[in-house]
């Protein structure tokens, strides 16, 4: 079963888990974990991300961003790539509720955005 498309809009937070697989280390050194942040920060400024925090352990990371532009899966296909046993989770920062009500709550927001920028540019 495929997985669920993810939901992706400006200004939206996530909560990103890579983690190696079979709880394999992702890193081998301080210096796999400076060319990973190096390239986090480098592809930040590229893809107007603003990388709010982050944790690196040996066999997994978290990172708390946030989207200036609809385009967080651009973003991690450019700086994960950089291990081939690192798989990745997104979670929307409203997973407390059910995909029900989250889809309901991002079509609201949607609505209200999409009302806002015809009443601006008219």
């Amino acid at each position: 079963m495929p997985r669920p498309l993810r939901i992706e809009f400006p200004g939206a937070c996530y909560h990103v888990i890579c983690r190696g697989n079979a709880r394999l280390p992702i890193f081998e050194d301080d210096a796999d974990k400076e060319l990973l942040l190096d390239r986090m920060v480098h592809f930040a400024e590229l893809f107007r991300i603003e990388v709010r925090a982050y944790c690196l352990m040996i066999n997994h990371i978290h990172i708390h961003l946030r989207t200036l532009e609809a385009n967080l899966g651009a973003y991690m296909r450019s700086f994960l790539p950089l291990s081939p046993v690192c798989t990745t989770t997104v979670t929307p920062p409203a997973d407390m509720f059910s995909k029900a009500v989250t889809k309901r709550i991002l079509s609201r927001m949607r609505k209200l955005m999409s009302a806002r920028s015809r009443n601006t540019s008219t």
